[in-house]
């Protein structure tokens, strides 16, 4: 499913939206904000025992800033994100456990000034730590995806997110790698 959530995410834009004028949203500038990340997939894999899958189940909360550069149309910027929650995680023919990961992601993005909106591609590195009863794991790895902000007033804007972690090999449970999807809707703040 994963595979094609981009591509209708990217769909779903109303052109009518996207063309309402000719830009001048003045994008530039430091913000910072809150989201919500619905977990929309999560893949375990364990090499060599095709039998173990996993998913996840939950919710994330997230707090974010970050600084953007505004050249004509076109906008890039940085961000840091910090992300928690206490989502659960199946194992099929192992577990399931209650987790408490934590999730730093930074990153950049690459946007288009479209006016009141703004759709972006971002990518960037994440480092992911779960807290559970069998003990701490953790991970990194890349991160990629596309995000849609709407600006409500000159300093406030609501947005939405779509991002798929690749984390590699967890600390304690060698051969075990796991993906991540999330879609998460947010408020930010200019200042």
């Amino acid at each position: 499913m994963k595979r094609f959530a981009l591509p209708l995410f990217a769909m779903a834009i109303p052109t009518s939206v996207l063309a309402q004028d000719a830009g001048t949203g003045e994008w530039a500038g430091y913000y910072a904000g809150v989201q919500i990340d619905v977990l929309t997939g999560g893949d375990f894999s364990f090499e060599g025992v095709p039998a173990v899958t996993g998913d996840y189940e939950g919710f994330l909360y997230d707090f974010f800033i970050g600084h953007r550069w505004q050249f004509g149309r076109f906008v890039v910027g940085g961000e840091y994100d910090l992300a928690f929650g206490q989502p659960e995680v199946t194992l099929t023919g192992l577990f399931t456990v209650s987790s408490k990961p934590t999730i730093h992601r930074i990153g950049g993005e690459f946007g288009f000034d479209a006016g009141r909106v703004l759709p972006y591609a971002t990518a960037g590195y994440s480092f992911i730590n779960f807290d559970a009863e069998a003990g701490t794991n953790s991970a990194n790895g890349p991160f990629f995806g596309v995000g849609l902000d709407y600006r409500l007033n000159e300093s406030t804007t609501i947005g939405f997110e779509y991002l798929h972690h690749d984390y590699g090999e967890l600390s304690l449970i060698p051969g075990l790698s796991t993906e991540l999807d999330t879609f998460g809707m947010n408020f930010a703040v200019e200042f």
